[in-house]
């Protein structure tokens, strides 16, 4: 079976979700961070993000085209924001898009290459920027690609591997990166592998390689390869030490994560954690602290979430809570 990869990004230290389905055999693979379309699943979609401005990363759900942002992790049903932002089949994306330490929500429509980019995760409706940016099969990345401190939008073009990255959110196609990178079924990344800016990458399905490139410009250039991972693996990246730097990882069987903290020297570096139950949706976040590493989480059932405070140690010291909806509600 083939399979799509809707997996987490962490282009700044804060961070976004991880999950995972089957496509057939048409798209192509998602890029690390892409969401599933809105009101494409009758089932909560579980988020993670900075919303509120101090650095933790705080769970959320998507629920057809309304948004659920939890202010609490540890009683998140104690209070929380809801929201309606964008519209069936636009591709909810999350990212500091006018700097700061607030990761606001936007979304990406493909029906006519638009770009929504909220300046108020209360009320998102009111200056959100809109831009178009992008052509028809193009997919939506989110990096600071310049080390500004602020996230920029940015697309894949899987037909012919090339990725164009704006400098500027409210005029995105005034000045841009480009390369032409991977191949047909690399699936992208994107990520600080070596600290400084959020720069492109692929994992590579077929061969289990993952190729990160030091520059946006000229990516092939200096591009570090290394083989990481066996056949079926999942890419994920975060910041697994808490150094700065995005580090690639992966899940396998859904409970094994192994995950590198040297992306130069992955298999030499790497620790493997056993966490979670089959099923469970992946999550990644600074869950009780903005300083340190980015953990692992899960949500079972759409509804019932783990949020570890170590990745060595998952299981220990864990946040357990349920929110949102086990059965479409």
């Amino acid at each position: 079976m083939a399979y799509f990869y809707l997996v987490w990004w962490d282009c700044d230290g804060y961070s976004e979700t991880v999950t995972l389905g089957p496509y057939g055999a048409a798209p192509p693979p998602a890029p690390v961070g892409t969401l599933p379309a809105m009101g494409s699943t009758a089932y909560d979609v579980p988020i993670s993000g900075a919303f509120w401005g101090d650095g933790i990363s705080y769970i959320g759900i998507i629920r057809g085209t309304y948004w659920i942002l939890a202010q609490s992790n540890s009683n998140p049903n104690g209070g929380y924001v809801t929201i309606q932002f964008g519209a069936p089949g636009d591709i909810p994306i999350i990212g500091k898009w006018w700097g700061g330490s607030t990761a606001y929500i936007g979304v990406f429509r493909p029906s006519s290459n638009q770009w929504i980019l909220a300046q108020s995760n209360t009320n998102p409706g009111a200056n959100a920027v809109a831009v178009q940016f992008g052509a028809n099969g193009d997919q939506p990345v989110v990096g600071d690609w310049n080390n500004s401190g602020s996230d920029y939008i940015g697309i894949y073009r899987p037909s012919v591997q090339t990725w164009v990255l704006a400098l500027s959110n409210t005029n995105p196609n005034s000045s841009t990166q480009q390369s032409q990178f991977g191949a047909v079924g690399d699936i992208p990344v994107v990520g600080r592998w070596w600290g400084g800016p959020s720069l492109i990458g692929i994992f590579r399905p077929g061969s289990n390689y993952w190729v990160l490139a030091q520059q946006n410009n000229n990516a092939n250039a200096n591009a570090v390869a290394i083989q990481f991972g066996a056949t079926g693996d999942v890419p994920i990246v975060g910041d697994w030490t808490g150094n700065g730097k995005t580090l690639i990882g992966i899940r396998r069987s859904d409970t094994q994560f192994i995950l590198a903290q040297d992306n130069s020297n992955a298999n030499g570096t790497a620790f493997a954690a056993v966490y979670g139950a089959s099923g469970d949706q992946l999550v990644l976040g600074k869950w009780q602290s903005a300083a340190g590493a980015d953990f692992l989480g899960l949500v079972r059932n759409h509804s019932y979430w783990f949020l570890a405070n170590s990745n060595t140690s998952p299981g220990g010291g864990a946040i357990n809570v349920p929110f949102g909806c086990s059965q479409p509600c």
